[in-house]
């Protein structure tokens, strides 16, 4: 059999949206490598998957390199000038000869097909080096991102598309700010930073290095990062989508949610099993900050209290503890994190954040969510959440009990909801059974 290359991003999301492609293709007699930044040794080996590290003298691991310090490297680039400077140096380092080291990994692998988990800045680079070998690469992503369009928004906005000429103005309007708010960054990098990480500039100097054309570079997309012509292949159901637009490139190949993925350990004892659950989560990053968290989660403990006739499991990540809370009810099991596969089973609702993820997950075990997006795609999510009927979607910076308190219970009340979960549910269900995205990826192995 052959030899695949996953190039992931260093955070759970990244990595965890592409462990059943792996692992379903490992089971096929594949020998899977998984590369990427040495931060991914958080989330790749103790999936039992073989994992290498990449340029580390640029960017080391846990032991130097803080958690939020990599978030805002990679997500909020344009606040911290040094980061901006190490990252034009690494890119130079790379048109100097430095990329031997990504070259010298993969002649040693010898893989038949490489993979790029994408939407990051990173996947850009990965992608642009995998096209020099002249091997076979493909990107794998679960968001919905797409190109420029008079008929489904920007990822990034809340609008929910209809056939009217007014609201079709409305997703013209949208990808029109979308586009110029880019092109406003570049400005500041360019103009204000001094920096040459903007868009165009970064993407032309690493293109006429490696002789890829121009032309073949989609800018107009909303994802975070500009797209080689490659063929996608998105891991979600087409049915959860706004339209049946067709893309030429594109394929929908399941939710492709990994079962098997490693979980924090949970105790269920302090679960009243007899209630209906409610679960709340905000994903693995920290889009808010501390006392921003609180706040929410105070909201949820309050609503909890209030409501004795729910259980809830609320997981508040790890800069919080029960300590950064008033008046805890016995009716609440609070944790940093929770085994969410497993607490999904059991869920009646889920309060959540909007990524990409969970939003299948929920979808995956049947569980109706209330949707509070707070950055990127979750918005766009969201939106998708709230027009399939698959729950509803929240403020959070108007949030108060008596208003989460109402949504709940228009979820419970409802029967519209718990049926259209149970429609996509099956649709998802019948998705992943074709295993379309291992399928398509062991077609270029032979």
């Amino acid at each position: 059999m052959a030899a695949i290359i996953f190039f992931v991003h260093p955070i759970a999301g990244s990595v965890n949206a592409s462990l059943r492609t792996a692992r379903e293709l490992k089971l096929l007699g594949h020998d899977i490598y998984f590369l990427g930044l040495s931060r991914c040794k958080k989330f790749v080996p103790i999936n039992d998957f073989n994992f290498i590290p990449l340029f580390e003298s640029w960017f080391p691991g846990e032991d130097k390199i803080k958690e939020e310090e990599s978030f805002v490297f990679w997500r909020k680039i344009g606040q911290r000038r040094k980061n901006i400077k190490h990252i034009e140096m690494f890119l130079d380092a790379l048109i100097a000869g430095e990329d031997k080291e990504f070259y010298d990994v993969v002649r040693q692998i010898n893989p038949k097909i490489m993979v790029v988990v994408a939407t990051h800045y990173d996947s850009f680079i990965w992608a642009l080096l995998a096209y020099t070998t002249g091997i076979n690469t493909i990107y794998l992503h679960d968001t919905l991102c797409g190109t420029q369009s008079t008929r489904v928004p920007p990822i990034t906005t809340g609008i929910i598309p209809g056939e009217s000429i007014i609201e079709q103005f409305k997703i013209i309007l949208s990808w029109k700010k979308y586009l110029f708010n880019r092109l406003a960054k570049d400005v500041i990098y360019s103009s204000v930073l001094k920096s040459q990480l903007s868009v165009k500039t970064g993407l032309v100097k690493l293109c006429k290095h490696y002789k890829y054309p121009l032309k073949l570079i989609d800018i107009s997309t909303d994802m975070l990062a500009p797209k080689l012509k490659l063929p996608e292949l998105v891991l979600c159901p087409k049915e959860f989508d706004f339209y049946d637009v067709e893309r030429v490139g594109r394929y929908y190949v399941g939710a492709s949610i990994d079962l098997h993925r490693k979980q924090p350990s949970f105790s269920w004892e302090k679960v009243d099993t007899g209630k209906p659950l409610i679960y709340c989560a905000l994903g693995s990053l920290n889009f808010l900050s501390k006392q921003e968290r609180i706040g929410f989660f105070q909201i949820i403990l309050d609503t909890a209290k209030q409501h004795q006739e729910w259980s809830w499991i609320v997981a508040v990540g790890d800069q919080l503890d029960d300590k950064s809370f008033i008046d805890i009810s016995d009716n609440v099991v609070l944790v940093k994190t929770a085994p969410q596969l497993n607490v999904l089973k059991k869920t009646a609702i889920m309060i959540n954040h909007g990524g990409t993820n969970t939003i299948k997950e929920c979808i995956l075990f049947g569980v109706p969510m209330i949707v509070f997006p707070l950055a990127f795609d979750h918005y766009g999510n969201a939106a998708r959440v709230a027009y399939q009927g698959l729950g509803l979607k929240g403020n959070m910076s108007k949030l108060t009990s008596s208003k989460l308190t109402f949504m709940i219970m228009q979820i419970q009340k409802n029967p519209y909801y718990r049926m259209q979960i149970k429609i996509m549910q099956k649709k998802f269900e019948e998705a992943d059974r074709l295993n379309a995205g291992s399928s398509i990826i062991n077609t270029f192995c032979f």
